[in-house]
């Protein structure tokens, strides 16, 4: 079986075994092109980009990281990308990348998925219509519930929700302290020691 992660877990940037050099691209004829690096999250101050064409590196001006990872970002303190977005319609279509790979998790090859996806042992049975659960009564697809669960991408919304509420919570902190006053008066739970009450309630 191919192995997913390639590269170990650098926390520093700087480990020689997870420096990918060589990456060859051909990219299409847009105005915007972009790169998924092939093994993953890699550190931006690391990324080389050269034209194969002039053989020429690109500067600052030309491309920009995508796709930030907010925790190796914030467990590591150097800022941690996923894409390169080339915006220069002037460097050719041929490109050459080098890069610290993150490594550990945050460092999936593509060409080993790809390799897994190409041998899987498919079960080619027949499904029978009956058998399939949780499908729309239905078609096109009426209004139906999914577990969240078993969705992939929540992450995100999860962090913009908590960004939304901080800056709620911060907007609105007399209102809160009112709150919390008034909980204090009409509990008898006064806290003169400024120590937080917590509070639990059941149904």
């Amino acid at each position: 079986m191919p192995t997913i992660i390639k590269y170990p877990l650098d926390p520093t940037g700087s480990s020689i075994s997870n420096l990918v050099s060589g990456e060859q691209y051909t990219l299409a004829s847009r105005p915007i092109r972009c790169i998924a690096t092939a093994y993953g999250a890699y550190y931006s101050d690391s990324m080389v980009i050269t034209d194969m064409n002039t053989n020429l590196p690109l500067n600052p001006n030309q491309w920009y990281p995508g796709e930030l990872y907010d925790v190796p970002t914030a467990l590591y303190g150097q800022p941690v990308y996923a894409l390169v977005i080339i915006t220069d319609t002037n460097v050719s279509n041929n490109v050459s990348i080098q890069y610290q790979a993150v490594g550990g998790e945050f460092s999936t090859s593509e060409t080993a998925l790809l390799n897994l996806i190409a041998t899987l042992n498919l079960d080619d049975r027949p499904v029978t219509w009956p058998d399939i659960i949780l499908k729309p009564s239905e078609y096109p697809p009426s209004e139906h519930l999914h577990d969240v669960g078993t969705v992939y991408g929540f992450e995100y919304v999860v962090h913009a929700l908590e960004r939304i509420k901080s800056a709620i919570d911060f907007g609105n902190s007399v209102a809160i302290d009112q709150l919390y006053k008034y909980i204090d008066t009409h509990t008898g739970t006064s806290n003169d020691s400024g120590e937080d009450v917590v509070f639990f309630m059941s149904n």
